[in-house]
């Protein structure tokens, strides 16, 4: 479990920007609750669904199968950006059940509730295989402070706990727009955290010279890159930028851009109706063998099963 503290991190954004498209983050469900102790919450492992509980009066234990229990007090919020099972209850001895077998509505009690939950649908990618969710932890905790600290957050909250518990028209399209921008706020704060300085592609920005790089790989990855024309983007030396890449991204520069490479392949082939000579050339292979031999070795499988499986409705596709 992780505690997260202030920083600003704009040169994150855009890459974030493409994580969220890529993954066609989408709101399955939010619920609002007031519970009478006691109480608990049983909530399984599900690698299809992200979710958050924010606790809007009273306090709560949330015990992941995995990992070290923590308080949440009023205020605080905690994302399970990758599906983790855990409860949630009013206090670590209270008795739980499984959620689909809590009797509603829970409308009376000292502990206010509001859960949200999130899939990644149309892409059909491994959430934990995108470049910049990849880093997060299991569990992601946002304490009061940190959302009254940051502009415009602690008004999107407030407008969905409104929402939830209102009906006017409209409804579950406001709802739907909030959710998503909290699970953003939620994920910036991840990133502006001293946690996610530790090696690791997260950490690059603080370094300017690495992230006009970095920036240049996620606008154009089809671009002809060279580990020279990035380290002059960097104005280090090509060894000093290769070593220091390295050192802070966890990979080589060039192991970096072919990966990029594949993850806009793997969105063409499910979003596009593209030839796959064709997505080869626009994501920067020189023939489609190249591609697909790349694309198999990285992902354990061929780009047209890759997009068939996706068009049936697979799941769990690398």
């Amino acid at each position: 479990m992780v505690t997260v503290a202030t920083t600003a991190l704009p040169l994150l954004e855009d890459a974030l920007s493409q994580s969220l498209r890529r993954l066609a983050l989408g709101h399955v469900a939010s619920l609002y609750n007031v519970l009478a102790r006691p109480w608990g919450i049983q909530f399984p492992t599900s690698s299809a669904l992200a979710g958050f509980h924010l606790v809007c009066e009273g306090r709560a234990w949330i015990a992941p199968e995995r990992g070290t229990g923590l308080w949440l007090e009023t205020g605080d919020l905690v994302l399970f950006p990758f599906g983790a099972g855990h409860t949630i209850l009013d206090h670590p001895a209270s008795p739980s059940l499984p959620y689909h077998q809590v009797k509603r509505p829970l409308n009376a009690g000292t502990h206010a509730l509001l859960c949200g939950a999130y899939k990644f649908g149309a892409s059909k990618l491994d959430v934990s295989a995108d470049p910049v969710l990849a880093m997060l932890p299991e569990a992601v905790h946002v304490r009061a402070e940190q959302v009254n600290a940051t502009p415009g957050f602690a008004p999107v909250l407030a407008n969905l706990r409104e929402e939830v518990q209102g009906s006017r028209p409209g409804r579950d399209a406001v709802i739907a727009s909030l959710v998503g921008a909290t699970f953003i706020y939620m994920v910036r704060s991840w990133l502006s955290s001293k946690e996610a300085a530790e090696p690791g592609w997260i950490g690059a920005p603080r370094d300017p010279r690495l992230s006009r790089a970095l920036a240049a790989i996620h606008v154009n990855p089809a671009e002809r890159w060279s580990v020279e024309r990035l380290a002059e983007l960097a104005t280090m030396s090509r060894a000093s930028f290769a070593r220091r890449f390295v050192q802070v991204v966890g990979e080589t520069p060039l192991a970096y851009v072919a990966a990029r490479r594949l993850d806009l392949a793997a969105r063409l082939l499910s979003e596009s109706d593209q030839q796959l000579g064709e997505i080869a050339a626009a994501v920067g292979y020189e023939s489609e063998f190249a591609l697909s031999r790349a694309f198999k070795r990285s992902r354990n499988v061929a780009p047209g099963r890759f997009r068939a499986m996706v068009r049936a409705g697979a799941r769990d596709i690398r």
